[in-house]
């Protein structure tokens, strides 16, 4: 364990707590878009359950913070792992942005783009399992946390194939230029999330540095 002080280690068991619900977010997203895919109304509830994911992750970001400004950590620290919980934060308001799009506007999604559309949601998805672990790393072993980093790397690169791919897919197809737009915006909170991921991954590196100092 590389946090010495009870605080710190404190700290540290809420950042894994937030970090786990913002992996239940991502794996709800993930069957959320699969279930509105195939027409399914339990895409409601996926949805639903997304939301909750991220209240609850919101207390425990309350929680961090408040013990950050008393004090924990040095200063180096405390503005790292400050940084590093709002991203994370950010990931599950675009999952819950996604959800939110599906059950609310109910947007049309033909067949032609509807299969890059999941493989996008299961790319974003899959980020989930390398930050988790990066994370467990911070605690337990420094050295393993760059070859995680490579993992969402992979998945970010896959993500923005895809996107190009559905893009330039999306406007040869014979639709609405507003439905078009409405595509295009959903697709585009879903590559958000990779983008993040791969923040949160660099600002994790960072952390693991000042942490050997």
């Amino acid at each position: 364990m590389f946090f010495k002080r009870k605080r710190e280690q404190n700290i540290f068991e809420l950042f894994k707590k937030h970090a786990d619900l913002i992996g239940k977010t991502l794996c709800a997203l993930e069957q959320t878009v699969e279930l509105f895919l195939k027409e399914d109304p339990e895409f409601m509830q996926r949805s639903k359950e997304m939301h909750e994911y991220e209240h609850e992750a919101d207390k425990y970001l309350i929680e961090i913070r408040k013990n950050l400004f008393e004090g924990a950590f040095f200063q180096g620290l405390r503005n790292d792992f400050a940084e590093l919980i709002v991203t994370m934060d950010k990931i599950a308001g675009d999952c819950v942005i996604v959800g939110r799009k599906l059950s609310e506007e109910k947007p049309y999604l033909p067949e032609e783009i509807s299969e890059i559309i999941l493989d996008i949601a299961k790319e974003s998805s899959a980020v989930s399992e390398p930050l988790l672990c990066a994370i467990d790393f911070l605690g337990t072993d420094l050295k393993e946390i760059e070859k995680v980093v490579e993992m969402v790397t992979e998945h970010e690169e896959a993500v923005d194939a895809l996107m190009h791919k559905l893009l330039k897919r999306l406007f040869e197809l014979d639709l609405d230029l507003a439905n078009k737009l409405q595509i295009r915006d959903l697709v585009l909170y879903l590559s958000k999330i990779t983008d993040k991921a791969e923040d949160i991954m660099d600002r994790i590196s960072i952390l693991a540095m000042n942490m050997k100092i």
